[in-house]
């Protein structure tokens, strides 16, 4: 189905942030212009808006992470069977990872749990009930076919324009030596073409490129040349601004957001500045006297005007009554803007922009170090088969029986026991309760408590491999006896007993965080992932060591359930709780998490 395809719902996922990000703005807007009293500050006005369609519609710009988390080589996809109910702000793993995300001040870093508790059984319910996923993708394909809709209206709306032109006639001479006189004193040096239609009600502009200004039949006749002109003059300001154009972009831009009502709350105030703008600009051209008499222009038009078209793709002088006294008001109290209201509103137009063209950064929970395992398109490819929604195929159960038995991750201390019970099949991980497993293929299974699946392998012969697969990563795990498994599982209680640390941690640890305190972390005592992930969370983590003050000492707690070390890590200024996995067998540290 299309709407599983990475591009769409990496687009719809930035609409939204975008969305939420532009509303805030809006109603910055909104609060600041009202302190911009009509007037002098009527192109101010418009130009906050600006600021606005560069946060709905551009992409690029700073990234400001809105997690930071610094993240270990140990995947998270090891930890998400589970279905218990995570603690404030933690997502759980697979394996009982959890990655926090912090609600302090200070980037801070996930964590593990230090206690599980085991979670029975439980019946298979359809995956679409059960994954978030199935919904988002729903999600964006009600927003795609929105944005097909408004994509097809606004289609009609711009050919049943280019027929008005096509079906309009040249005016009188004595519209045309108005208009001609108007360009001059704009000095207008574009192309305009100058028609007039029975098919609009009210003098209209219409496209950027080759502007063509429309006015009503018979409008020459039943205005004098004083009016007229006025009605030119505001007209030709709109092409001499490219109005026309910025119109198309927030139209564009309604498009994208066509859900969110602040978007089209700021199309209709942003259309009225621009109209404000555009007759600010001309009364700038005007004596005192005629300004009175261009106010009388414009109600002249709006008793005139029926409002036949909208004015999406063209801009007209009178397109709302209810604008008018508004523009009245400004007319009237006309003056130019003093250096200091300039100078704030410059100031507020520069800090909106700034604030636009910053980009949230939603931090995976898979970490941007794990993306260093394949190329990002891989990544996401794998991430959208994982998620989408899986459908429980007829499966032998005594074909299960091949795949039963004990499973180790490599370098990260952590095992997995496969079991069948009678027609049920389960994964269990350690230090975590059974997760049940549903048959997708005679080689493949999944859970419906998280998007993630397994796969054993070779499909003929004894199965010797079994393979996570979640979060856009594959993770393997070599078969191994029952004997090795429980060794293991009696080495790792007796650790949780008597409280005895990984041989290594805590000297890696301190070794670690005086790195961070000096900015030159150890980068060769970890693993390859962990390094990739300390040098992108590098500003991250030195701000947080600068909150935490001087490092004054590393205290051992306890064994996680995970068979990880506790340590609690104080500062001068406060502690954080650090998780170490026992050190690989080069003596290097594959996983490192704090929490505050």
């Amino acid at each position: 189905m299309f709407f599983q395809s990475s591009p769409l719902l990496d687009l719809a996922a930035w609409v939204a942030t975008a969305s939420v990000k532009g509303a805030v703005l809006i109603a910055a807007v909104v609060i600041f212009r009202r302190f911009l009293a009509p007037g002098g500050t009527s192109i101010w006005r418009y130009a906050l808006w600006l600021p606005v369609l560069a946060c709905l519609l551009c992409p690029l710009g700073p990234s400001i992470p809105l997690t930071t988390t610094l993240r270990s080589s140990l995947p998270a996809p090891l930890g998400t069977l589970s279905a218990e109910v995570p603690a404030k702000g933690i997502s759980v793993g697979m394996d009982g990872v959890r990655l926090s995300r912090s609600h302090s001040l200070t980037p801070m870093v996930g964590a593990q749990q230090a206690s599980n508790p085991s979670l029975a059984p439980k019946p298979a319910a359809p995956a679409d009930e059960r994954r978030p996923e199935a919904l988002l993708f729903w999600i964006t394909l009600v927003w795609a076919i929105g944005v097909g809709v408004f994509a097809l209206l606004y289609l009609i709306n711009f050919l049943r324009f280019r027929h008005f032109g096509f079906a309009a006639r040249m005016p009188g001479a004595n519209a045309s030596e108005v208009f001609d006189r108007c360009k001059a004193e704009l000095r207008v040096q574009q192309k305009v073409r100058l028609l007039e239609s029975g098919a609009v009600d009210s003098p209209t502009v219409m496209g950027w490129w080759h502007p063509t200004i429309m006015l009503p039949v018979g409008l020459d006749v039943r205005l004098d040349s004083a009016r007229l002109r006025y009605v030119l003059l505001h007209e030709l300001a709109h092409v001499k601004r490219n109005d026309v154009l910025v119109n198309w972009i927030a139209a564009v831009a309604q498009l994208l957001h066509w859900f969110n009502p602040v978007v089209w709350l700021a199309g209709r105030l942003m259309r009225s500045d621009m109209e404000s703008a555009s007759d600010a600009f001309v009364l700038g051209h005007l004596s005192r006297a005629e300004r009175t008499d261009y106010g009388d222009t414009l109600i002249h038009l709006a008793d005139a005007h029926g409002g036949m078209i909208p004015p999406r793709f063209g801009l007209g002088i009178a397109d709302r009554h209810s604008d008018l006294k508004a523009r009245l008001v400004m007319i009237a109290r006309f003056k130019p803007a003093s250096i200091v209201v300039r100078l704030c509103a410059g100031i507020a137009l520069v800090t909106f922009t700034g604030a636009a063209l910053v980009q949230p950064s939603l931090s995976s929970p898979i970490g941007a170090a794990e993306r260093a395992h394949g190329d990002m398109a891989d990544h996401q490819r794998l991430l959208y088969e994982q998620t989408r929604p899986q459908k429980e195929a007829p499966f032998r159960q005594t074909d299960f029986d091949k795949y039963a038995g004990y499973y180790r991750f490599p370098d990260v201390s952590m095992f997995a026991r496969v079991y069948r019970d009678t027609d049920r099949y389960y994964v269990e991980v350690t230090g975590k309760g059974p997760v049940e497993i549903f048959p997708e293929s005679p080689t493949e299974f999944f859970a419906t408590l998280v998007p993630a699946q397994l796969s054993f392998a070779p499909a003929d012969g004894p199965v010797t491999e079994m393979t996570l697969h979640q979060a856009g990563f594959l993770r393997t795990a070599t078969r191994v006896s029952k004997a090795v498994y429980e060794a293991a599982a009696v080495k790792l209680q007796q650790r949780i007993t008597a409280k005895t640390a990984s041989p290594g941690t805590r000297a890696s640890l301190l070794l670690q965080l005086k790195g961070w305190e000096k900015g030159e972390p150890d980068y060769a005592d970890m693993g390859a992932d962990l390094a990739s992930a300390s040098r992108d969370e590098r500003d991250q983590m030195l701000t947080m060591i600068k909150y935490l003050g001087a490092l004054e000492g590393v205290k051992f707690v306890a064994v996680n359930p995970n068979g990880w070390d506790v340590y609690l890590a104080t500062f001068s200024k406060g502690t954080v709780k650090c998780l170490v996995a026992p050190l690989s067998s080069e003596g290097k540290v594959t996983g490192l998490f704090y929490l505050p």
